[in-house]
């Protein structure tokens, strides 16, 4: 988180943000921040999310993306999760009034593996949602169950940050290779072109470009793809 240096005025960094009606009190100072990202947020629930699913964000940071699915989609379970205790706290106190919003502090790996291993089914959708480290979360995947009982075939969105040398044309390729280089190492550095080995696991993997520097990675974790991520 980039520290704040106060150049005048008085000395507080409590704001209130609001996106879509929706109203969000927190410190800057403790809590980071992208108003850029609201086309992001819209895009991901009237495009990815539907009514009557379990949405889980790792990484939600104070979570607004929560607050509006929880809003603008009916009968869905929203569970948010982040590191940073003042941002779950800014959530839990924005979510009072809304039960279906569940938030944790906590490490995020730890989180992911313990929904892996303790939840009954898997959400419908798992969105990591920090560029840098996101990634390097998929090993969690190895501790979660193959079930046959739910039917639910979990769409993990994986933002993720692409390096600056990378070339335009291989801007979501290069981010799609990350990704699987995580999920299926075959060596130190990503292997290019993976697109269709995820695919051969049924993982339907697509790339979108978020920014000029990240791209948001989805697919389904599928049970094919499961076993080979544990080395069944």
């Amino acid at each position: 988180m980039n520290k704040l240096n106060l150049l005048a005025g008085i000395n507080n960094t409590q704001v209130t943000v609001v996106e879509s009606g929706i109203s969000l009190s927190f410190d800057l100072q403790e809590c980071d921040w992208n108003a850029r990202l609201a086309a992001e947020r819209q895009y991901l629930i009237n495009h990815e999310f539907q009514d009557d699913e379990t949405i889980v964000e790792v990484c939600c940071g104070v979570g607004m993306l929560c607050l509006l699915t929880a809003t603008k989609l009916r009968n869905t379970t929203v569970y948010a999760h982040d590191a940073n205790p003042s941002c779950i706290k800014a959530l839990q106190q924005a979510s009072k009034k809304m039960p279906q919003i569940h938030a944790t502090c906590g490490d995020p790996f730890e989180f992911l593996v313990d929904m892996g291993l303790e939840w009954e089914k898997l959400p419908n959708h798992v969105v990591l949602n920090d560029p840098n480290e996101a990634p390097s979360y998929l090993n969690a995947l190895r501790w979660w169950r193959v079930s046959k009982k739910t039917g639910v075939i979990p769409t993990l969105h994986v933002y993720t940050s692409v390096p600056a040398l990378i070339p335009r044309s291989a801007f979501l390729q290069s981010a799609i290779d990350l990704v699987a280089h995580n999920l299926l190492p075959e060596g130190n550095e990503p292997t290019p072109n993976r697109t269709d080995h995820l695919n051969r696991l049924k993982c339907n993997v697509r790339a979108r470009e978020v920014s000029d520097k990240v791209a948001c990675v989805s697919f389904k974790a599928t049970a094919q793809l499961l076993r080979h991520v544990q080395g069944d």
